[in-house]
């Protein structure tokens, strides 16, 4: 029995001979295989493209199996995907302290191919079942998001739930077919997802609750960063998914059951959010109720949009007043978010539309990072991606080489913190750290990162092409 379309398996091992092997007969058995040499590795692949389910090695450099188990298990956005370890270890103990990290299934090397397979499957049915998950998306459903609400709820933990749909969805599906509107939907998980990846927080969620229906669970102060980015790279992609003359038409023109051409504009997506912030909530059906009141605004409006309601007084009361101005930043102004990178570079002159189409395609296909696929493509140099964003952000850009590392520096931060969070402690100045970062408008890091070194951080713009080439230089230095 072979494996699902576009099934993912992360498979983390050390040894190079074992996991190819192992990586061939997955392959042959039609996964998708992502390899890891390490916990390191593996939590920043993780953190990349969530896989849905991941083979596990105990034994290895580093962050061994045990701790990158148990980070991933405690952690509500990766908790749900299953882990099989996978190890030569033989004493009962260590079986035990395995599954006490959270494990969902423990295998001994060497094993029969026939017999993991099994437990592959038997694995991914348990999780699809457990977390109502959507098969297309690989998202928790409605029950799991229902409980993470109500448990919030429980907890006292201030909450912004957003919901997403998409409209003109039923439309497009009528005139593409259902396999291009599971594309769609796809497109549309992978969106929330990065958006969520970028502004969320920890214990952020993405849920799928079918059909074009998506959750997204944060706080109030992160909700107008996700969902911003959002609407907004949602309408940069979903053209994408039209014929030419239909997106040029702007619409498609679709026959209805009496047999008139209507038209019907390009998809959109709309996100209406509920937070506690001001009011009292005390059911998680109280959230859908509200929800399902703001799309009625929302509906209307042309382009993607997402309206927060920000109403004071008890919730369900139609007497308490609206508020919609946006959510203040760490600086007092209201939150901006930044546009897409290729309608930075465009707008920048840097690639032309077309370039940045070819671009879009190949990330939709691959999940890479759109700054990667116009480098690899020859549309722009890591340079120019740089100045543009560094322009855009107010944030130093500093090109990087393997001889301006600085030994003290790069020292001055854990190697777990390098690896994991792929920021790069470049020199001193003045007493401070400055630190390369491909996201350096991420305040939380830049404390955290404050916090370990003992000293003021002073973020810098890097280029994800560039940081790799410089990465295993810092880790040769940071490991003596």
């Amino acid at each position: 029995m072979s494996a699902e379309p576009m099934t993912r398996i992360l498979l983390v091992d050390d040894e190079p001979d074992w996991r190819d092997t192992l990586r061939a007969v997955l392959v042959e058995e039609g996964y998708v295989v992502v390899v890891a040499d390490d916990g390191y590795e593996a939590l920043a692949a993780v953190g990349n493209e969530p896989p849905d389910l991941i083979l596990m090695d105990l034994t290895m450099p580093g962050m061994d199996g045990f701790e990158t188990t148990m980070r991933l298990k405690n952690d509500f956005a990766t908790q749900h995907i299953p882990i099989i370890i996978l190890t030569a270890r033989q004493e009962l103990q260590d079986k035990l302290a395995g599954l006490d990290t959270g494990a969902d299934d423990y295998v001994m090397k060497p094993f029969e191919v026939p017999e993991l397979l099994a437990r592959i499957r038997i694995a991914l049915q348990r999780s699809e079942r457990i977390l109502h998950a959507n098969p297309l998306t690989r998202l928790p459903g409605n029950l799991t998001v229902s409980s993470r609400i109500d448990k919030l709820i429980e907890d006292g933990t201030p909450f912004a739930v957003c919901y997403a749909d998409i409209d003109n969805f039923k439309a497009f599906n009528d005139c593409y077919g259902y396999g291009k509107g599971d594309e769609v939907i796809a497109q549309t998980a992978h969106v929330l997802r990065h958006a969520v990846r970028r502004h969320g927080g920890p214990d952020d969620m993405v849920g799928h609750i079918g059909g074009d229906d998506f959750v997204v669970i944060t706080t109030p102060e992160r909700q107008d960063a996700i969902c911003g980015e959002s609407t907004s790279e949602f309408d940069r992609l979903i053209p994408l998914h039209y014929s030419d003359a239909d997106r040029e038409r702007g619409a498609i023109i679709v026959r209805s059951r009496r047999g008139d051409l209507e038209a019907y504009p390009l998809m959109t997506l709309s996100i209406a959010v509920v937070s506690d912030a001001r009011r009292a909530i005390r059911s998680s059906a109280l959230v859908s109720g509200i929800a399902a009141e703001l799309k009625r605004y929302l509906k209307p409006l042309p382009g993607s949009n997402y309206l927060a309601d920000r109403r004071i007084g008890p919730a369900g009361d139609e007497r308490a007043t609206w508020e919609t101005t946006s959510a203040p930043d760490e600086r007092g102004g209201p939150a901006e978010v930044m546009p897409p990178l290729g309608q930075l570079l465009v707008a920048e002159g840097v690639i032309r539309e077309a370039q940045l189409e070819k671009a879009l395609q190949q990330q939709w296909k691959t999940g890479r990072r759109l700054g990667d696929i116009l480098v690899s493509q020859g549309a722009a140099e890591p340079g120019q991606i740089g100045r543009a964003l560094s322009k855009r952000l107010g944030v130093p850009y500093v090109p990087l080489t393997p001889e301006m590392l600085d030994e003290g520096a790069v020292c001055a931060l854990p190697l777990s913190f390098i690896r994991l969070h792929r920021v790069l402690p470049l020199y001193l100045e003045k007493g401070e750290l400055c630190l390369a970062m491909p996201d350096p408008l991420n305040g939380n890091l830049v404390r955290e990162a404050e916090e370990l070194a003992g000293r003021a951080v002073r973020p810098l713009l890097c280029v994800e092409a560039e940081f790799e080439k410089v990465l295993p230089q810092a880790l040769r230095i940071a490991t003596g």
